[in-house]
């Protein structure tokens, strides 16, 4: 879980958690809650999520199946944000009642973040909107590549 935040810009100083709070409310105008998945060895789960979402059951931060079709593995397979309502299958139904959601949002944005020609991140996006377009789309991936680069600056002073 991601701690709200109250600053207008981050800085070397910033831990990573604070940087993450930062982009996630620059886009609450659109979108309720976020959820930074991780994608490592092979496997994508939930890494870090805004204070408003809460994991359910295990399954919302244990390893996504990556072998049945869903949002994720079109990301994946993809490496392109994906916007739009969120289709019915087992993964994407087990994954979202698994974070709370009686029932499918009606909008998501899914950005991977890619670093090294692989993708090492997705940051998922749920609004309860239905109506948000390609202005926001881009709005989303401008935050995204922000964060990232935010993220790998924090990650230098750490190392």
């Amino acid at each position: 879980m991601v701690p709200d935040v109250n600053f207008q810009s981050v800085g070397e100083n910033n831990t990573k958690d604070e940087i993450m709070s930062f982009h996630f409310g620059r886009l609450k105008q659109n979108y309720e809650n976020f959820i930074l998945l991780s994608h490592l060895n092979g496997e994508l789960k939930a890494w870090k999520w805004n204070q408003e979402v809460k994991p359910l059951t295990d399954v919302a931060t244990n390893p996504i199946d990556l072998k049945t079709p869903s949002l994720f593995t079109i990301v994946l397979n993809t490496r392109k944000p994906y916007h739009g309502y969120v289709v019915d299958g087992d993964t994407n139904t087990s994954f979202f009642k698994s974070w709370g959601y009686e029932a499918l949002p009606p909008l998501i944005t899914a950005v991977p973040i890619i670093h090294n020609q692989e993708v090492t991140s997705i940051l998922l996006c749920i609004s309860a909107k239905n109506d948000l377009g390609q202005a926001e789309l881009r709005d989303v991936c401008r935050q995204t590549d922000k964060l990232s680069e935010d993220l790998a600056k924090a990650q230098l002073k750490v190392a």
